[in-house]
């Protein structure tokens, strides 16, 4: 094709009008539906990276327990891991004393759910929560603070049972 004067003006014009509707397109988009992709994705790097553990000492030794005190740490909890060491857990920590259920959602092993009160007392164990029980639910008998998850079997291992108060260091 022939480059003359009137072929360049139109390609010119064009142009002129591709990024006019660009601006145009861009500036009616709500900023936050063209930043959010990008929030959420350093908020999950975040999430994933800013977990905090502390050492619960049980009568039986020492469980390091990942704490989750965030709601999208709350959520994702164990999920999609495929194990855990026998003495690791996940602590969910709550603001106040209330009946918080928990499922098995993305599971890939039972835990023992250890329900404890403001005082780190423990007030029940589940032991043994199956993989196959979500998308029921699982409560405390009574108003909890903190809830750790384990393996299965593993409170009976480190002495937990009902009653038991647990302490928590560097918390």
């Amino acid at each position: 094709m022939v480059m003359n004067k009137k072929n360049r003006i139109l390609i010119w014009q064009v142009f002129f009008l591709v990024v006019v509707a660009l601006i145009i397109v861009v500036a009616y988009l709500p900023i936050k539906a063209v930043f959010s992709p990008i929030v959420n994705a350093s908020r999950n790097i975040t999430v994933s990276v800013d977990t905090s553990t502390i050492e619960i000492i049980a009568p039986g030794g020492i469980i390091r327990a990942e704490v989750a005190n965030t709601p999208s740490l709350k959520e994702q909890g164990l999920s999609g891991r495929v194990s855990m060491d026998a003495d690791r857990g996940m602590l969910f920590v709550f603001a106040k004393p209330s009946i918080y259920g928990f499922w098995m959602k993305d599971m890939n092993y039972p835990l023992d759910m250890v329900w404890m009160d403001a005082d780190h007392q423990v007030i029940s164990v589940s032991n043994d929560v199956a993989t196959s029980t979500y998308p029921n639910a699982i409560f405390p008998a009574s108003k909890i603070q903190y809830v750790l998850e384990l393996n299965a079997g593993t409170s009976q291992n480190f002495g937990i049972a009902t009653g038991t108060v647990l302490r928590f260091t560097n918390f």
